[in-house]
């Protein structure tokens, strides 16, 4: 599948190309010269705008719970950050989506689940003309987020606090479409909320005393961009 707007790889205009039994570059000029004939610039020359900084961040985060038993070490965690309140902190790409636990030598098992809520900011007037900007008719926020120090990036998902949709977390670019009156020309914010949906959805793989250690998900804040057409 394309994504909504922005970039499309050439590996991917070859795979599209062959399942529409044209010749690559034949299908890309079917699919190009009908936009550019037509004044219009296809979605895939959007203009990409990269976030300039992240702000007002809020953490939701169980208590660090201990137990000898797993199941209820974990039942424990969760239930407590099912409830927790969103509480202020500062800004840190850190730690999106993340869960872990462990066991200790003294065979307790101890679990924590925390998610956070970011602003992002972007000033589309650092990289676009007013008057491209002016005829923009698409905008596209995307982010990547990518496992902290090769930790695991499934479960929980992602809702854009601006029109409540959801995506469910993926290891590739996640997308949302939003409407162009969120923001303005010099300044367009928009909010990002990590979320485990569920008991099981965060939840890590028991540690053993071998593997003390074992982690749900840890992601982090890489890349975030809008994309106008």
């Amino acid at each position: 599948m394309p994504p909504d707007i922005g970039y499309r790889s050439r590996a991917w205009w070859f795979n599209a190309a062959a399942g529409s039994g044209l010749w690559y570059y034949d299908y890309f000029i079917s699919q190009t010269w009908p936009y550019f004939y037509g004044g219009i610039t296809p979605d895939w020359c959007g203009e990409e705008i990269n976030c300039d900084h992240g702000e007002s961040a809020i953490f939701k985060q169980s208590t660090l719970f201990y137990n000898t038993n797993w199941a209820t070490c974990w039942a424990n965690a969760y239930n407590n950050y099912d409830a927790a309140e969103w509480i202020p902190g500062t800004y840190h790409k850190k730690n999106f989506l993340a869960s872990s636990a462990g066991l200790l030598a003294d065979t307790r098992y101890y679990a924590v689940i925390y998610t956070s809520r970011n602003v992002f900011v972007f000033k589309p007037s650092d990289y676009l003309t007013q008057e491209k900007w002016d005829n923009a008719t698409t905008v596209n926020f995307r982010w990547n987020p990518t496992p902290y120090y090769g930790y695991s990036t499934e479960g929980g998902e992602y809702t854009l606090l601006e029109t409540g949709e959801k995506k469910e977390q993926v290891f590739d670019w996640i997308s949302f479409n939003v409407p162009k009156s969120l923001g303005s020309y010099d300044d367009f914010r928009v909010t990002l909320e990590g979320n485990a949906r569920d008991i099981d959805d965060l939840k890590p793989a028991q540690p053993i005393l071998n593997n003390p250690t074992s982690v749900g998900s840890y992601t982090w804040i890489t890349d975030a961009r809008l994309c106008v057409a």
